[in-house]
């Protein structure tokens, strides 16, 4: 029989698994061909970028000067950025704002 912290730590893999395919998901049907679009790759630039820095996206958007849930919109390729909020978001992360097009 499974232990409570077994199940708990079973729920949470399932969970983080959850949400790791979801965020595949929101983007495995925009790529044709291997080739990836503008938008995508800019979004997914942003989050690798924020997560090895481990910042939340409400944090992110809050040294951007964004609300969390147009960061998330972002993030996601749901919205695309002005030029001008692509640089906030740069020297919020601390990079070149070319590395938010770097390719994948």
């Amino acid at each position: 029989m499974n232990t409570h912290l077994e199940r708990k730590q079973s729920f949470w893999l399932s969970e983080t698994l959850n949400v790791t395919y979801i965020a595949w998901l929101n983007f495995a049907h925009r790529v044709r061909l291997s080739v990836m679009n503008l938008r995508d790759r800019v979004a997914l630039n942003i989050q690798d970028l924020r997560r090895a820095r481990d910042l939340s996206q409400e944090e992110l958007a809050l040294r951007a000067n964004v609300s969390r849930g147009h960061m998330g919109k972002l993030e996601n390729a749901k919205f695309a950025a002005s030029l001008d909020l692509l640089e906030r978001i740069a020297g919020a992360l601390k990079v070149d704002p070319l590395e938010l097009f770097a390719k994948r």
